[in-house]
């Protein structure tokens, strides 16, 4: 992330997944989203060699969407809709 940034936690609900599958974590710049376990195969090493950075919090790792959506394109509908959710919650709040 670089410089030090305000980082918000957004926890969508309407779905069984464990909390931290639906917590999204939100900076200024990106949503940062969460993987399972099964899908992140590859992910650290990718991210590692094209700079990303990631935020870990409470054990689990929360990865960029824009990037996670091109590293990942299998993926890449449901993170769209996920943060489409997250950035409408964020806009609720304000």
């Amino acid at each position: 992330m670089g410089e030090e940034q305000s980082v918000v936690s957004v926890v969508l609900s309407g779905t069984k997944a464990a909390e931290w599958l639906r917590t999204f974590l939100v900076t200024t710049e990106e949503v940062y989203c969460p993987v399972p376990k099964e899908l992140t195969q590859g992910l650290f090493l990718s991210a590692a060699h094209d700079g990303v950075a990631t935020i870990r919090k409470n054990g689990h790792t929360y990865w960029p969407s824009v990037w996670l959506c091109r590293e990942r394109p299998e993926i890449k509908e449901t993170v769209e809709r996920a943060v489409k959710k997250v950035r409408a919650a964020v806009e609720a709040a304000r």
